[in-house]
């Protein structure tokens, strides 16, 4: 869907404007339910003891494997947000942020993975930095893109409707 997102708003974005807000609602959106249902799915699945049966015999593997349940879901619903945010601002022309939201994105990270292992928490602590990571990627957009805040508001807020509106009050009235 990033790749969707960037180059139907970079289209839209030269002859139809209008169209964006829409766009990315319906991505969001999107992205939304299939991360919740991946979510959903993962939680099922890595909770049931005859999956975790059947991929390991180990009952303390089977325990660990169910503590890192809340991570595994958490990413599965993450992921699809913040890879769309990628597409969504290099669609809208706004990426000069990119390279300092990965850059933060990586230090963030990094300093947790090098936390977890002084402090030896293992593959728990792992997963807790793959969703800092995810998570500072989703809000470093939300934070350094105001285009990307601009389209969302339009797309969640009517901004979309009231352009609309206002395009046919002009109209009318000419």
């Amino acid at each position: 869907m990033s790749v969707a997102a960037q180059t139907l708003i970079t289209r839209d974005m030269k002859d139809a404007k209008e169209r964006v807000p829409k766009l990315i609602k319906t991505l969001y959106k999107m992205c939304g339910v299939l991360g919740l249902s991946a979510a959903v799915v993962t939680g099922f699945i890595l909770r049931s003891p005859s999956v975790a049966g059947a991929l390991v015999a180990d009952p303390s593997v089977q325990r660990l494997m169910a503590s890192l349940v809340p991570f595994a879901v958490l990413s599965q619903s993450y992921c699809p947000l913040a890879t769309l945010s990628d597409g969504v601002c290099i669609g809208l022309g706004s990426f000069s942020h990119l390279p300092i939201i990965m850059v933060g994105s990586f230090l963030t990270t990094a300093t947790g993975l090098a936390m977890v292992a002084s402090q030896n928490i293992g593959i728990v602590g792992v997963w807790a930095c793959l969703n800092v990571f995810l998570t500072s990627r989703l809000a470093g957009h939300l934070l350094l893109s105001t285009k990307l805040r601009k389209y969302v508001n339009k797309a969640f807020r009517g901004g979309e409707e009231k352009a609309r509106l206002k395009k046919n009050a002009v109209a009318t009235s000419a």
